[in-house]
């Protein structure tokens, strides 16, 4: 029989602060009149369109990517990206986030494009998290 194999832990971004915790971009702390944002899906190239988490060993081959065996995203980083920045801008504006399936018109969108998701060992000891992201409002 084949050995029983070891079940994927499974990650997300974990919680999100309280919604009494002030956001960074409060900057003067009063109230503003808030547009409407269109947070549209977050695009990603065909290798980050997975649950696979990746990472790069910068040491040996940086143009390489590899993913771990045992762990994986609990969704694609694209999207799990997508619902954490609508989450946080509705926090700090209070409302006007909208998505295209609402089907409602809004002031201005917001569009990213994820170039680099991936855990990068610059050593076999030392390693670092490198998000790359293009935003374009509009």
């Amino acid at each position: 029989m084949p050995p029983a194999q070891t079940p994927a832990a499974v990650y997300d971004f974990g919680l999100q602060p309280p919604a009494g915790v002030p956001a960074a971009s409060a900057i003067s702390g009063q109230p503003q009149p808030w547009a409407s944002l269109l947070v549209a899906e977050v695009a990603a190239p065909a290798w980050l369109d997975s649950q696979a988490i990746q990472y790069r060993l910068a040491y040996h081959d940086s143009a390489q990517t590899h993913s771990y065996a045992n762990s994986r995203w609990a969704a694609a980083p694209a999207a799990l990206l997508t619902q954490r920045i609508r989450s946080r801008i509705a926090a700090v504006t209070h409302s006007g986030v909208v998505s295209a399936g609402d089907g409602v018109r809004a002031d201005y969108a917001l569009r990213l494009e994820l170039e680099e998701f991936a855990q990068v060992f610059d050593t076999v000891e030392q390693s670092r998290a490198v998000v790359r992201l293009r935003a374009s409002l509009v």
